[in-house]
C-alpha cells in the first residue's frame, strides 16, 4: 500500500505520475478501489488517511509493504495503526515499511525522536527503525531534469533552507511551542506542593485520548505540573471515580472544565454533572468558547514558557509526566490560522493546560527564587496510559475535531 495524507495529495504526485510511467499492458486500475493490478498477480492499493479517525478504514487489512509519502504530514496515532497492518501468513515475505519525509510538519517529532535521536519507549524495538538520510543532491533524475531547483531552495527562509536543502531535523519549522526540554522538564518540585494552589486541567476524549492535567502555583507565580493522566476509552464515570481517588489523597481548589463538558447530548448528563456527582471537584468552567479562546490560550501558553524574573520558566512540568514532554514539543502551527495550534496534532494534553492558563490569565507579579525543599515524601504515581482502541463505528467521531463531542456510545 502506498499512502498520502490526502487524496488529492496521491493522485496528484503518484497515480498520475504511476499511469504515466507504466507501460498500460502491465496492469490494470480500478479507480474506484485505487488499486493497481499487475500482470504477476501483485497489487498495490493507493491510500490516504486525511482524518486521524480514517485508520479505522483499514481495519483488519493486511499488507507485506508500506510506503508512507511525507510522513511528517502524519501523526504517531496513525503510523502505530499503520503498522498493525504490516503482516502476513507467508513466510517468504520480509515485511516492510518505507516512510519518506522532509522535516517539519505535525509528525516531525516523532520522525526525529525514532530514525534521529533513536530514544525509543516502551514497546518500540530499536532493530525496526533505520534512518537513511538523503539530499536533494541525490536525486540524480531531478538534477538532470531540473538542475534549477537547488537554486529555488538556496532562496527559502533560513529555518526552511536547513531543512529542505541540507535535511537537517534539528530544525523544526512550524513548532509552535518554544519548549526546551533543559528548561522545562524536571526532575523534582522544588517547591512544597501542599503550599501552592492546585487544580486539575481537563480535556475530554473517549475515542480520541482525554487528559488530566495536575499543576501547582506557588505565591511567585511559578507553575508545576506534577501528574497526568492520559487515556482513552473511559467513560465519564470512570474518569470521575480516578480523580476522586486522587483529590482525596491530594485536594485541588478546581477542577477544570472546557465548555463541551458541560452540554448533554441525547439526554445524558453532562460530564460536569457526572463529575459533581460522584464527588469530582469544585467544578470550574473555562472560557474556551468565545472567539478568542483558542488565540488567547496559545498566547498565554507562550507566556508561562518564557522566564520569570528569576530566570526560571514560569512553566516547567515534571519528567514523569511523559506524555505532556512528548507531546508539546511536536504541536504545530494551523496553515490555516497562524495564530493557532493545529488541531490534527496530539494537543489533548496541551488543550487540558490551555484550560488553567486561561483560567488563571496572565503570570502576575515578579517570580522570586524558588524555595527548595527535601525530596516528595510520598511515592509518585505511574503515568496512566489508555488501551486500543477496538473496531468499532467512530468516522464520524473523528472528523476534523476527532471526536470531542462526549457522546461515547
Amino acid at each position: 500500500m502506498l499512502l498520502r495524507r490526502t487524496y488529492p495529495e496521491l493522485y496528484r504526485n503518484h497515480i498520475q505520475e504511476i499511469q504515466k510511467e507504466l507501460k498500460k499492458d502491465i496492469y490494470k486500475y480500478n479507480d474506484q478501489k485505487h488499486i493497481f493490478t499487475f500482470i504477476n498477480g501483485s497489487s498495490l492499493e493507493c491510500g490516504s488517511c486525511q482524518y486521524e479517525g480514517d485508520v479505522y478504514n483499514y481495519l483488519g487489512a493486511e499488507y507485506d509493504h508500506i510506503g508512507i509519502d511525507e510522513a511528517s504530514r502524519f501523526t504517531k496515532f496513525q503510523f502505530n495503526n499503520f503498522k498493525t497492518n504490516l503482516r502476513s501468513v507467508r513466510d517468504d515475505l520480509k515485511l516492510q515499511m518505507y516512510l519518506g519525509s522532509n522535516p517539519g510538519g505535525v509528525g516531525h517529532g516523532w520522525l526525529k525522536r525514532l530514525f534521529m535521536d533513536k530514544e525509543y519507549e516502551e514497546g518500540e524495538d530499536p532493530k525496526e527503525y533505520k534512518f537513511i538520510p538523503a539530499k536533494v543532491y541525490d536525486n540524480t533524475i531531478l538534477m538532470q531534469k531540473q538542475p534549477d531547483y537547488v537554486r529555488e531552495l538556496e532562496t527559502l527562509p533560513p529555518d526552511l533552507k536547513r531543512a529542505f536543502l541540507d535535511g537537517d531535523w534539528n530544525v523544526f519549522a512550524g513548532q509552535a511551542l518554544r519548549w526546551k526540554r533543559d528548561k522545562h522538564i524536571i526532575d523534582k518540585i522544588p517547591y512544597p506542593i501542599e503550599d501552592c494552589k492546585r487544580v486539575i486541567g481537563y480535556d475530554w476524549g473517549y475515542n480520541a485520548h482525554g487528559a488530566a492535567v495536575f499543576l501547582a502555583k506557588t505565591p511567585d507565580n511559578h507553575i508545576f505540573q506534577y501528574k497526568e493522566i492520559y487515556q482513552n476509552r473511559k467513560t465519564p464515570e470512570e474518569w470521575a471515580t480516578q480523580l476522586k481517588y486522587e483529590i482525596q489523597a491530594r485536594s485541588v481548589e478546581a477542577v477544570i472544565l472546557p465548555h463541551d463538558c458541560f452540554a448533554k447530548q441525547q439526554g445524558r448528563d453532562s460530564i460536569a454533572e457526572v463529575f459533581k456527582r460522584n464527588g469530582v471537584g469544585p467544578i470550574k468552567r473555562a472560557d474556551s468558547l468565545s472567539k478568542n479562546a483558542r488565540t488567547n490560550g496559545l498566547a498565554l501558553f507562550h507566556m508561562y514558557l518564557d522566564n520569570a524574573p528569576d530566570g526560571i520558566p514560569y512553566f516547567q512540568v515534571l519528567d514523569t509526566c511523559v506524555n505532556t514532554t512528548r507531546t508539546l514539543p511536536e504541536l504545530i502551527y494551523d496553515e490555516n490560522r497562524s495564530e493557532d495550534i493545529d488541531t490534527d496534532g496530539e494537543d489533548h494534553i496541551y488543550d487540558a493546560i490551555r484550560m488553567v492558563f486561561l483560567a488563571w490569565g496572565k503570570p502576575k507579579g515578579r517570580g522570586g527564587a524558588v524555595r527548595p525543599v527535601g525530596p516528595e515524601p510520598e511515592r509518585r504515581q505511574p503515568t496512566v496510559i489508555g488501551g486500543r482502541v477496538p473496531a468499532l463505528d467512530v468516522k464520524k467521531l473523528f472528523k476534523k475535531q476527532k471526536g470531542r463531542g462526549w457522546m461515547y456510545d
